[in-house]
């Protein structure tokens, strides 16, 4: 279970991409009418003999739904884990072995 968690966060949502197949150039839903746009990418003509053309177009995602955790936040409190242990091993070095952390005064003996 822990890999896919993992697996899911390390998932990068800005690489994501639109791939159309399409079979006719020219009209409203063509493939000269998405060359023309922002976010066109590059496009692959693909000749078959018996089907004749087809345009791959790739097309980059303007919006990105940013719906799981990102692996950066995940670092973040791993950084900050290492500052609190950095702390407490600080303290425990001012404090030294005479007493412990988390007991009253008078339960040291």
């Amino acid at each position: 279970m822990n890999n896919v968690i993992f697996g899911k966060t390390m998932k990068n949502f800005h690489d994501h991409v639109d791939i159309q197949l399409l079979k006719k150039w020219k009209g409203q839903y063509g493939a000269n009418s998405l060359l023309t746009k922002p976010d066109f990418h590059r496009r692959i003509v693909y000749y078959f003999h018996y089907n004749g053309n087809f345009v791959a177009t790739k097309i980059k995602t303007l919006k990105t739904k940013m719906d799981k955790p990102i692996y950066v936040e995940m670092a973040i409190s791993d950084v900050s884990k290492i500052y609190t242990d950095n702390w407490f091993d600080t303290v425990c070095h001012y404090i030294g072995n005479k007493e412990k952390l988390g007991l009253m005064k008078d339960e040291n003996n």
